[in-house]
């Protein structure tokens, strides 16, 4: 784990946005996503973020995972701040400190479920070996011990899920961001998921930000926002 983790406690907030301004330009229009958007969202902790299609959830998380900038506002992650990073430390910020799981998968098609998992720890630093063996333990933690030696198309949707949640924490992020996590999956395996990712905290001492559209998924949340017209509302 990170070491911050252990020493703040665990209502010490992890993100801290204030005035964050998100705008997406083109030679038609320019479109505000985010419009002085502000929150906290506490260590160790839950917090989910429901709003429609296109109110600006997944670019939310974008920013706080670095994958987009902010255009104006203040948004700091841990000792991060990231509407200061350079974009030359973007990488080592999103590979050490945040794990990202999305609607779809992404697992590598022709490596195994350990593989998947394993690739992301062993690409910053560890032997094989440990990665390997960091990988298996995780998936025996999400309920694959018997099927880590399957590759993605041997596997069903709710697996597939559970192997790209094993593959988001290997690195022991302090920041856990899913993007409808449960979008693409049949009833059964979207509460097997939603309840994995809720005891993410309790498993790893990740905070953990979902982005859903289910709204039952979004209330068993410790912290719960609601996103519309380019601004935030705690619920």
């Amino acid at each position: 784990m990170n070491e911050e983790i252990h020493d703040e406690g665990a209502w010490t907030p992890l993100v801290r946005a204030k005035g964050v301004f998100k705008r997406f330009s083109s030679k038609a229009e320019t479109l505000e996503v985010l419009r002085g958007v502000g929150f906290e969202i506490p260590r160790k902790r839950t917090c989910s973020i429901i709003g429609a299609s296109g109110s600006g959830k997944s670019t939310l998380l974008a920013l706080m995972g670095g994958l987009e900038r902010i255009d104006s506002g203040i948004l700091e992650i841990g000792t991060y701040k990231l509407h200061e990073l350079r974009e030359k430390d973007l990488p080592q910020y999103r590979s050490r400190f945040v794990g990202f799981v999305f609607q779809f998968h992404y697992l590598l098609k022709d490596f195994t479920a350990l593989e998947n998992v394993a690739l992301p720890a062993f690409m910053t630093g560890l032997s094989k070996k440990e990665s390997w063996e960091k990988a298996q333990t995780l998936l025996e933690k999400v309920g694959l011990g018997d099927r880590m030696g399957h590759f993605p198309s041997e596997l069903s949707g709710g697996e597939r899920q559970r192997t790209a949640i094993a593959r988001a924490i290997v690195n022991d992020p302090s920041l856990v961001l899913a993007d409808e996590p449960t979008g693409n999956l049949d009833q059964v395996n979207a509460r097997s998921i939603a309840e994995l990712l809720l005891e993410l905290p309790h498993i790893t001492g990740a905070t953990v930000v979902l982005a859903t559209h289910d709204s039952n998924f979004a209330s068993q949340a410790d912290l719960r926002f609601s996103l519309a017209d380019g601004r935030i509302a705690t619920l």
